[in-house]
């Protein structure tokens, strides 16, 4: 677990520009997963802004896609992309993504965090927001 400094915990500035490197090389590999035992509560994996959590099944009217990027850039121009390219389908609705993993496992990447395994099931997908008080705001890496 990573602890972050008091400043931090106080929604504070970082102090400079090298506070601010530090941080960020913190946080920017950090790939998150919350393994459960309660099935009440359905497994989720942080990978950067992308969110994933398992569902139970894919909505009955969704889309096949033909890519494997659950996820753009805009800032950087990499993706959060599944390196698989069996076995795995990506999913929509108009206002959701979904995952099916077919194979054991697959491996999401991205150029600034580290891989992460998804076992086989089904996920939906997102990208995390951010509140400001005028709007709600996508974070972008």
């Amino acid at each position: 677990m990573i602890r972050l400094d008091s400043k931090l915990q106080k929604n504070t500035k970082p102090a400079n520009i090298d506070e601010m490197k530090r941080l960020h090389s913190l946080i920017k590999n950090l790939s998150v997963f919350s393994p459960t035992s309660n099935p009440q509560i359905p497994m989720q994996y942080r990978h950067g802004d992308v969110m994933v959590e398992k569902v139970k099944a894919l909505p009955s009217k969704c889309k096949k896609l033909q890519h494997r990027i659950l996820a753009h850039g805009e800032i950087t121009g990499h993706s959060h992309r599944i390196k698989e390219n069996e076995g795995v389908t990506l999913y929509e609705t108009p206002k959701e993504l979904f995952l099916e993993v077919k194979a054991d496992v697959a491996t999401l990447s991205h150029e600034e965090h580290h891989t992460i395994q998804i076992p086989r099931g089904y996920y939906r997908v997102w990208r995390q927001r951010e509140y400001s008080p005028n709007e709600i705001r996508v974070i972008r890496d």
